[in-house]
């Protein structure tokens, strides 16, 4: 579990990854990037390149696309419905608690 740390967009995610601001703890919600929000689902492997490696503690939860690549640890891509259409993370805010669940 972790605080959420939401980005508007794939531009001021990247911003804020390339400046480190966020903490290793936080679990990084990128929205707004889904098939009508983006508009056409952008790609978000560069932001999953920039959190580091397979050790890492971040999460990444978005509603644009992931298709592999990268060397982040755990990315949740294409979170339905987008947010744009009001799915659920339109309505995670910052310090959110956030909790996952990975295999059994």
């Amino acid at each position: 579990m972790g605080p959420a740390r939401v980005f508007d967009g794939k531009l001021e995610a990247t911003e804020a990854l390339l400046n480190e601001d966020y903490d290793p703890d936080d679990v990084i919600v990128v929205r707004y990037e889904g098939p009508k929000g983006g508009p056409g689902m952008p790609e978000l492997c560069s932001e999953a390149q920039i959190l580091g490696t397979e050790e890492s503690a971040t999460y990444l939860v978005t509603d644009g696309r992931y298709s592999g690549g990268g060397n982040a640890g755990t990315i949740v891509g294409f979170v339905t419905l987008d947010a744009f259409e009001g799915g659920p993370i339109a309505i995670v805010r910052n310090g959110n608690p956030i909790r996952y669940t990975i295999g059994d």
